[in-house]
């Protein structure tokens, strides 16, 4: 029979370093087997644009392996850096009534951005260079924010036309769904 395994979302680079192993420690008894890191993490990575800095991660991923908890490494383009912004200042999404998202929270970009979509594509090949991410490396791939298509209130910035495809994705996705609820029902009978 099949034990089922439970993890959780965490997010060291929001806490003392004092504290991440007691952490893990409260992890294992719990009987916790994995552990998602990452996906917030792009400002920690790289405050400045080239100027990456992976220490506090290594840190981080050497204890999990030590408690024996496995990783899924999340990329970090969830949240790109204020650097990223002022670059590509454009990119910042914008809802159906025309209202500008801000910096500073979870997807105020648009995910069509050519300029965002270059710099989340090279941060998220150094992750997976570093950490071997998918090659026995004993970190699990993960993409974090790949259901954006699931939230009916989607945004998009003023030079893509993918507002226009917004549906798409949520059509998609119910469809994608429903045929594995189907598969699920078929595989019962």
């Amino acid at each position: 029979m099949l034990k089922p395994k439970l993890g959780t979302c965490y997010y060291p680079e929001h806490w003392s370093r004092d504290i991440w192993k007691s952490d893990l420690i409260r992890m294992v008894e719990l009987g916790l087997s994995w552990v998602r890191i990452g996906e917030f993490s792009w400002s920690k990575i790289e405050p400045k644009e080239g100027e990456l800095d992976w220490e506090w991660l290594d840190c981080i991923v050497e204890l999990l392996r030590s408690h024996k908890l496995d990783i899924i490494m999340g990329t970090p383009t969830a949240t790109p850096p204020k650097w990223v912004l002022d670059k590509y200042p454009d990119m910042l999404a914008i809802d159906e009534l025309g209202n500008v998202r801000g910096f500073g929270s979870r997807r105020h970009y648009c995910f069509s951005h050519l300029g965002y979509r270059k710099e989340a594509e090279r941060i998220t090949r150094e992750m997976v260079s570093r950490y071997d991410i998918g090659g026995g490396g004993g970190a699990s791939p993960c993409w974090a924010e790949f259901l954006f298509f699931v939230f009916p209130h989607t945004m998009f910035c003023s030079l893509c036309d993918a507002h226009e495809h917004a549906n798409d994705g949520c059509q998609w996705t119910e469809q994608r769904m429903a045929s594995a609820a189907d598969d699920a029902d078929d595989a019962r009978h």
